[in-house]
């Protein structure tokens, strides 16, 4: 046993020692004649440490990890631990100066685990549990702290889980009267998830400071600010990652209401620092509307932002005013004027670009009776753009990406001529190496994201990417760009039909120019009866880069069975391709197919018991990397009397180009409350 370990085991042993003897001493002192306090007492469960619960958890596990052309390491566990459970909620003198509600979980653990041929054994006491205590509840500066500490199983999306042992602490506080109101929060956690031959360990500070000014008419002024610190280890069977990062973030708005117009400013601050590399940037807008009529507004904007790291510099000017007018309830249109000034400088790149045009769009709706609702949305826009730039790699900093909410996990960079990756992040933290890809086979490049890593990535999240390009030359271009939508609702919104259509056009005199012209067709249907819901959906786009089609498919049923069961079933289906076109930048000829497969059936009869089961499978084929997703849970829950037995069953399995994973996991879960 390490010397650290060793140190731990100890002062457990000691805060067990303690814990025991304060509960047994206060049930002691309360019999005492002098107290004159018994179990009957209502007295008795505030003054005295109850025995809320005896549980005991045993699970097993194993795990799997084959690498690419290599041999499959096996890891199996099997762990138990028994626990009490004690509670204790009073207050010291008064209510109203301090009170505190505990509630400890005193246990032992012991745990067999390893691969063959090299097993070892692990056993200690532990002390899980949550602990709240807070101060002067009623004063505008009442603070209150928690601890918590536990051992739980996870998921961090549908195919993968770990156990996780957390803990964590947390503090608010504050000046919550006067003017200017003031909260104070400082969290502190660390967390070890581990599974799948994957071991992750993080450690988290964060400190945030909120304050707001409210005044007459809605006015208000509001300050955030939030500093994390993160650091993460990462084990998995391609590798060891390690990261450490900073962030700070400050924001200050303002929002003032006049007769009839509205004034709204703020500035924000970012600042991020990981391993070899910092990036920050402070924007600041003004957003002034002018209700000229109920019908007719203008409104005019204006905004900055200055992006600066390591090796770049970029500042950005943007400039707007324009009119919304509702002509009728049905009819809205809107025009603008705009324009902007951007000076980036990166690397041995220098690029300096100064643009402005209009925009203008028109939104109609009607209802077609009792039986339908038609939209419709047009928008043009006509932008010149005159840019200067010299040098070969300009780097584009901490572009904002979503990953789709369905289908596969990959995003389209923005700009083409791509060169290299420099970092991607979620939520201010660099992700690991292991939990995406660069796809370089096409321009501009895409990047492919994989579930089941430290930071959990998955669908719907945000991300942001700097990259570095090969910039465009100096010169000027236009662009045209026109969107067109129709949307028929009927059947009260169960059923619709719509359609869309997209373009984008540039034209320039300048050589070596690489800009993306666009033609776009969409189309979809969506129908709901009851219980049921499907959606179909295509779209082609034709361009100069990037030229592809995909359809889609969904379908969703929910029904009862019998005897107060529940099934559950939702399917989705996306099918791409990515032809090769004429230009030397074009893709290759590409295909890609995604197929979920959702079950979900729950059984609740009146009583005591109840079953939930849970299935899906996610596969993707094609010319990209190939992967299958597959995970299956069982869960039994039983409640007699006092008594609660909780029983279940987890498979997974995930095949990635490079590597699969496989785990199966069972538990059993007594316990018997007081």
């Amino acid at each position: 046993m390490r010397l650290k370990d060793r140190q731990r085991q100890r002062r457990l042993q000691r805060a067990l020692a303690v814990l025991v003897l304060t509960a047994g001493a206060a049930r002691v002192a309360a019999q005492d004649s002098s107290w004159g306090l018994y179990q009957d007492d209502p007295l008795w469960a505030e003054l005295v440490p109850q025995l809320k619960y005896i549980k005991t958890d045993v699970d097993a596990s194993t795990s799997s990890y084959k690498p690419a052309g290599g041999a499959s390491q096996d890891w199996n566990a099997m762990t138990v631990m028994p626990s009490v459970g004690i509670q204790w909620n009073n207050y010291l003198y008064s209510p109203y100066l301090l009170t505190y509600a505990l509630l400890f979980e005193p246990g032992y653990y012991w745990q067999q685990s390893g691969s063959a041929g090299s097993r070892s054994q692990m056993d200690e006491l532990m002390l899980n549990g949550s602990a709240t205590v807070n101060l002067l509840n009623v004063k505008p500066y009442a603070t209150s702290v928690a601890f918590g500490r536990s051992h739980n199983e996870v998921q961090s999306d549908f195919f993968s889980s770990q156990t996780v042992d957390m803990q964590s602490w947390n503090v608010l506080s504050g000046y919550r009267a006067g003017a200017w109101p003031v909260i104070l929060t400082l969290d502190q956690s660390q967390e070890n998830r581990y599974g799948g031959n994957q071991d992750f360990i993080t450690d988290q500070w964060k400190f945030g400071l909120h304050s707001a000014n409210e005044r007459g008419k809605a006015d208000t002024t509001l300050i955030d600010y939030q500093f994390n610190q993160y650091d993460n280890q990462s084990g998995t069977g391609t590798g060891n990652y390690s990261s450490e990062s900073s962030s700070h973030h400050a924001v200050l708005t303002d929002t003032e209401h006049y007769q009839k117009s509205t004034l709204v400013t703020s500035a924000n601050f970012n600042e991020r620092e990981s391993q070899g590399s910092s990036a920050s940037d402070m924007n600041a807008s003004v957003n002034y509307n002018l209700e000229h009529t109920p019908h007719l507004r203008s409104f005019y904007t204006y905004s900055v932002s200055d992006s600066f790291g390591s090796g770049y510099d970029s500042v950005q000017n943007n400039l707007m005013a324009g009119i919304d007018h509702q002509l009728y309830e049905s009819l809205g249109t809107h025009l603008d004027l705009h324009g902007s000034y951007s000076d980036n400088n990166s690397g041995n790149a220098v690029q300096d670009s100064l643009g402005y045009g209009t925009t203008a769009s028109v939104s109609y709706g009607k209802r077609l009776g009792d039986w339908a609702h038609l939209s419709i949305n047009n928008s043009a826009s006509y932008d010149l753009t005159d840019q200067h730039s010299s040098g070969s790699e300009l780097i584009i900093p901490d572009e904002s990406y979503t990953i789709p909410a369905v289908g596969p996990m990959i995003i389209r960079l923005n700009t083409p001529n791509d060169l290299s990756i420099t970092s991607i992040t979620k939520n201010n933290v660099p992700l690991d190496g292991n939990e995406w890809t660069a796809i370089t086979t096409t321009d501009p490049w895409q990047i492919q994201f994989f579930s089941g890593g430290a930071h959990s990535v998955t669908n719907g999240d945000t991300v942001a990417i700097t990259y570095v390009v090969q910039p465009n030359p100096s010169g000027n271009y236009s662009t045209l760009n026109y969107t067109g939508e129709i949307d028929l609702r009927f059947w009260n919104d169960q059923a619709g039909l719509r359609a869309g259509y997209m373009t984008t056009e540039n034209h320039t005199d300048s050589k070596g120019f690489v800009l993306e012209n666009t033609d776009q067709y969409q189309m979809g249907a969506d129908a709901s009866w009851h219980s049921f819901h499907a959606d179909a959906s295509y779209t082609r786009q034709h361009s100069t880069l990037y030229s592809y089609q995909t359809y889609g498919l969904s379908e969703s049923y929910s029904l009862p069975t019998f005897y107060n069961s529940t099934l559950g079933i939702n399917l989705n289906q996306q099918w791409n391709s990515f032809p090769a076109g004429s230009g030397s930048l074009t893709n290759r000829t590409q295909n890609l197919a995604f197929y979920s497969y959702m079950l979900n059936y729950g059984w609740h009869p009146p009583g005591t018991f109840s079953l939930n089961a849970e299935a899906g499978l996610q596969q993707q084929r094609g010319s990209l990397n190939n992967q299958d997703l597959f995970a299956a849970r069982i869960y039994l829950n039983w409640r007699v009397s006092k008594l609660e037995f909780h029983l279940g069953y987890e498979h997974e399995y995930r095949q990635y180009v490079n590597a699969v994973y496989g785990r199966d996991y069972v538990f059993l879960r007594m316990q018997r409350n007081f």
